[in-house]
């Protein structure tokens, strides 16, 4: 295992490289300009040391950039794996401005939006490649932030395409990244004895290492919340030291508050938990529609960060009133309510919806154009209210010991998913007569809402009653 252990770690050092500069956007390209819009004026040049500055005035309404065309930039033959950027701001008049980066291509638009304050902004953007296809044009659009004055300013630009060194390759992939998180939990369990005898000596105090805790899981947050895109936006080895740093956190508590250091099993359990939650983060917004499928395995940093310190919260909970860590099965449902709530952010999305209720509905059978979304989002919440009642209930042969009960579940699943065609169905898709047309408003809008109000009533009602020991049928 310490072999291993080595060897990975060699491994990492000599796949850490400096990204390699590409193509540099403006002084890579023959074809460039200004664009004005509703009034806004924009100018571009070069200053004595070769940076490029945009000038710009903006009126109240208006925007202005600059675009570029021709960069010798394609996916196959020059395959550059990020968007590097320093934008400088220097203007008296406006203490914020909304800026965009459009990477424009065959296939579509990369869009990447972002607020500029006074002094200089460096970031790291990974390219998606599927979503802009052949390099056509980028453009950084410049907007009025609102109000009644006019505003003036320049912005130094420092742009370039760049690919990435091999390892960090791998870790802009999704498969890649919990390739990695196996890989500290795997190192984590390996060299758990050497970092019980590093750190257990200078913990001292009960209260010096509550405190080296307490900071750890600090730091911890700040780098998650930190300002940075998808990862490996971040510093490449951050999600790899917020893992670690939570699994410390973890153990120090332990060590604390129950007088050992963690074993084997619970090592491996603190670094996949609270990792899982580090290398899902990403820059989603919060409660916003899902995309694509792949974004059920993503998670806002705000969420990521909350139920990190939820997760040592509750541990260290565990510690104190029971001298024992939290149990794996405990862990990985209090881990799993993020990912779950995600299923939620399903439902807005007509296309997701429509193509998984495809494969819910017979196509043999002549149907209306609502039934494969329907289908879908009743897949959905049957789903939802099923994982939460396993996880309320705690097991599966608790959860086949009341099937009976929580038959309701699917049930409401579908109740939900028809009510806005139920609400429809009183304000005009049927033609009544006068006197009941409003009758029909009324009625068929409480029904709507009532199977929304019932989802949440038991959903509810079943935590509730769970906590107390009470059953799914007293709800």
């Amino acid at each position: 295992m310490k072999k291993l252990g080595v060897t990975c770690i060699i491994g990492l050092v000599l796949g850490f490289g400096h990204p390699v500069l590409s193509a540099n956007i403006l002084d890579g390209s023959t074809e460039q300009g200004v664009f004005q819009m509703a009034g806004g004026r924009a100018d571009l040049s070069q200053d004595g040391k070769g940076v490029w500055e945009l000038r710009f005035t903006l009126p109240p309404g208006s925007a202005a950039g600059i675009w570029t065309k021709s960069l010798t930039v394609e996916r196959k033959t020059n395959p550059a794996h990020a968007l590097s950027y320093a934008l400088t701001l220097d203007s008296a008049e406006a203490a914020v401005l909304p800026v965009t980066w459009e990477l424009k291509g065959s296939a579509g638009i990369q869009s990447i939006p972002m607020v500029l304050r006074a002094g200089t902004r460096c970031r790291e953007v990974a390219l998606d490649w599927n979503r802009i296809g052949n390099w056509g044009e980028g453009v950084l659009a410049v907007s009025h932030p609102g109000g009644r004055e006019t505003i003036s300013g320049v912005i130094r630009i420092q742009a370039g395409l760049i690919r990435w060194p091999l390892w960090h390759v791998v870790m802009a992939h999704p498969w890649g990244r919990w390739f990695g998180l196996l890989l500290v939990a795997v190192l984590a369990v390996g060299f758990r004895k050497q970092l019980g005898v590093a750190v257990v000596p200078g913990l001292g105090a009960r209260s010096v290492g509550l405190g080296i805790a307490s900071v750890l899981a600090v730091i911890s947050v700040l780098a998650l919340l930190g300002d940075a895109d998808t990862l490996p936006g971040q510093w490449l080895f951050t999600p790899f030291a917020v893992t670690l740093a939570g699994m410390l956190v973890a153990g120090i508590l332990t060590r604390c508050l129950a007088g050992r250091w963690p074993t084997r099993g619970e090592v491996l359990q603190h670094t996949l938990l609270s990792g899982l939650l580090v290398f899902a983060a990403g820059d989603l917004p919060v409660w916003t529609m899902t995309r694509q499928g792949s974004d059920l395995i993503r998670l806002s940093r705000i969420g990521a960060a909350l139920f990190w310190v939820f997760y040592q919260g509750v541990n260290a909970h565990h510690l104190m009133t029971r001298r024992q860590p939290l149990g794996a099965t405990a862990g990985i449902r209090l881990v799993v309510i993020p990912f779950l709530f995600g299923l939620l952010l399903l439902l807005p999305n007509p296309d997701l919806m429509s193509r998984l209720g495809a494969y819910s509905v017979s196509l043999g059978i002549s149907m209306y154009s609502w039934m494969p979304v329907v289908a879908g989002r009743t897949v959905v919440l049957a789903v939802f209210n099923l994982a939460a009642a396993l996880a309320c209930l705690g097991s599966l042969k608790a959860l086949r010991a009341r099937s009976g009960e929580l038959a309701v579940l699917p049930v409401l699943a579908l109740a939900v998913a028809m009510s806005p065609w139920v609400a429809d169905l009183g304000s005009g898709s049927w033609i009544l007569p006068v006197f009941w047309q409003p009758l029909a408003v009324i009625g068929f809008t409480m029904l709507s809402q009532g199977a929304l109000w019932a989802e949440a009533y038991v959903l509810t009602g079943l935590l509730l009653k769970t906590a107390r020991g009470g059953g799914v049928a007293t709800v």
